[in-house]
């Protein structure tokens, strides 16, 4: 491969066998993609363990030894984030052929930093230690599925391809 080779419309550089390319505007609409479908995916995944809740009241009440909101909200926020930050990374991974996972990692990081900090307020509530969890759990859901590095892009035929 040789420098300022044209593949695909990337721009290829001799990196010791390892095929590096563009990743500006790939990384900026990963971000982007990523955070909507953040979003709505964690919205739906409360919602349905909210309707689930509600449909099987009586087996939860049984199994809880009474009705316990606080743990469905607590269930709900941490399935509700883990399935988001899961399918954001599915969507990045199927939308884009070569964004930096590391730049989504930062870009959750400081969304859900400053989120979290905009709801908090003394006196410390219930409703805010089950914000907190679920800020947790996001972010260690984030760190596991954008930190690690992608395998490095391979030319096939011309086409950047990952070979992960």
């Amino acid at each position: 491969m040789k420098r300022g080779r044209e593949a695909a419309g990337r721009t290829l550089m001799d990196t010791g066998g390892a095929v590096q390319g563009s990743f500006g505007p790939q990384t900026i609409g990963a971000m982007v993609i990523a955070l909507v479908v953040y979003v709505f995916a964690s919205f739906l995944a409360i919602a349905v363990l909210a309707l689930a809740a509600e449909t099987f009241a009586f087996a939860i009440d049984w199994l809880l030894g009474g009705s316990r909101p606080n743990v469905i909200q607590l269930a709900g926020s941490v399935l509700g984030a883990v399935a988001g930050i899961w399918a954001a990374r599915l969507a990045c991974d199927l939308t884009f052929n070569a964004y930096r996972p590391r730049s989504v990692f930062w870009m959750f990081a400081v969304v859900l930093t400053m989120t979290t900090l905009s709801r908090f307020s003394l006196p410390f509530t219930t409703t805010q230690a089950i914000l907190g969890t679920q800020y947790a759990a996001a972010l260690a859901a984030a760190l596991h599925y954008f930190w690690r590095d992608r395998v490095a892009l391979a030319a096939v035929d011309g086409d950047m391809v990952r070979t992960d």
